[in-house]
């Protein structure tokens, strides 16, 4: 057991304690007073001595009831730190981990009276409505300046979310989910939550999505995708990225998006989807719409999310040009993240309002299909990040790509 030693009386301006961790655990406490002070810091009554060791037991015990992520964080800190050594002038130490936050927690205490402040930590669990554990993820937002702020987040198993520095006394707080077959009823409650709401909020429950109703305009032939790296292997991926024109490639039965600079491959990959919407009525008004795509051999290396994006500017069918006319239309106008995805089940985009705007009225609808990685030009450099999606061509209609709109007439 460690024990606590007072190794000598030091002059200063004000009461402070700072203690040392010696060899086999012994903890070394410099006691220090206000100038003037008669009480002898060798009496065993000495209030102004008592007070250090209260103050310094009570910095330990918080230490101790920190959490193993809160430790952890501590750990990752280093700082300078004034001090007096014995029989020395002051100087500058550098201190980390418990060290450091016992330090900062004694002059707290003995400066506001109050102990460090800590983030609050918050675990939160993807479930349905009926508490089942669903493999997922979760987002927690904060509301500060006027603005909504995402907090950092771990991953502790496939439904269990861990946050572990969401800052106090923000306005609102809200909680966002998605699970492959699920949606997130966005209940206002979930949206708006106070801080004492969001610290005893543990299941974030999910409800069971059903697929859309309306008229579904198929997929063209015209579908496929663009790379670089067949002309330029060898090529920077930045070079890729940059390039004006990609090489046209359709296998028929599926066609591939990659976003990686790993080993001897920087590939990137953009695909355009053609849907046929000519019967749609000049004059429909859109309500929704939605993409179905059906994926597989997906590769996914942190987080990245299979993104729609307008591509009223590529030709019909594709010409190699379009590679860059790709790169100049960023904006996503629906997202869903890879990991949640699973081979060979349909999934369902609901395009946002700009992408209900990019509906070609009595034409050919033309979206493109990318990697939000790769639209920032940041290429995974530990695997070989991509995803294929199934096409019109040799595949069952059912997992062929289709538009559903849900429109009105007047």
């Amino acid at each position: 057991m460690a024990k606590v030693e007072i190794l000598e009386y030091r002059e200063q301006l004000a009461h402070f304690g700072f203690y040392r961790q010696g060899a086999g655990g012994d903890v070394q406490l410099l006691i220090r007073r206000k100038v003037g002070d008669p009480t002898d810091y060798m009496h065993n009554h000495s209030k102004a001595v008592q007070r250090q060791r209260e103050i310094f037991s009570q910095a330990s015990i918080h230490y101790s009831h920190l959490t193993p992520t809160q430790k952890a964080a501590w750990r990752r800190q280093i700082r300078w730190v004034s001090r007096i050594p014995p029989g020395s002038k002051s100087e500058e130490v550098i201190l980390k981990g418990r060290q450091l936050f016992i330090s900062e927690d004694i002059h707290e205490l003995t400066t506001k009276q109050r102990q460090i402040r800590l983030p609050r930590e918050i675990c939160i669990v993807l479930t349905d409505q009926e508490l089942n554990p669903l493999v997922g993820q979760i987002w927690l937002f904060l509301f500060a300046d006027g603005e909504w702020w995402e907090l950092p987040r771990e991953q502790l198993s496939k439904s269990d979310w861990l946050f572990p520095t969401v800052p106090r006394g923000a306005e609102f707080y809200r909680v966002h989910g998605e699970a492959f077959g699920y949606i997130d009823p966005e209940l206002p409650e979930t949206q708006y939550m106070s801080e004492d709401a969001l610290r005893v909020y543990h299941y974030h429950r999910l409800s069971l999505w059903q697929p859309p109703a309306g008229v579904i305009f198929p997929s063209l032939a015209d579908d496929g995708y663009l790379a670089t790296w067949l002309d330029h292997p060898s090529a920077s991926y930045a070079f890729n990225w940059q390039a004006q024109e990609g090489t046209l490639e359709d296998y028929g039965t599926a066609f591939s998006l990659y976003n990686h600079d790993y080993l001897d491959s920087a590939s990137v990959y953009r695909g355009v989807l053609f849907f046929d919407t000519r019967e749609l009525p000049p004059d429909a008004n859109i309500l929704n719409a939605w993409v179905k795509l059906t994926a597989f051999g997906i590769i996914n290396c942190r987080n990245a999310r299979l993104c729609l994006t307008p591509a009223t500017n590529v030709h019909t069918p594709l010409i190699p040009s379009d590679y860059s006319a790709l790169r100049e239309t960023p904006d996503i106008i629906a997202s869903y993240p890879m990991e949640n995805m699973i081979a060979w089940s349909p999934l369902y985009l609901p395009l946002i309002q700009e992408g209900l705007s990019a509906i070609t009225k009595a034409g050919i609808t033309r979206f493109g299909l990318r990697i939000d990685f790769e639209i920032e030009a940041k290429p995974c450099h530990t695997c070989y990040e991509g995803i294929r999606i199934l096409t019109h061509e040799q595949v069952m209609e059912v997992r062929r790509p289709t538009l559903i709109i849900d429109y009105t007439i007047p």
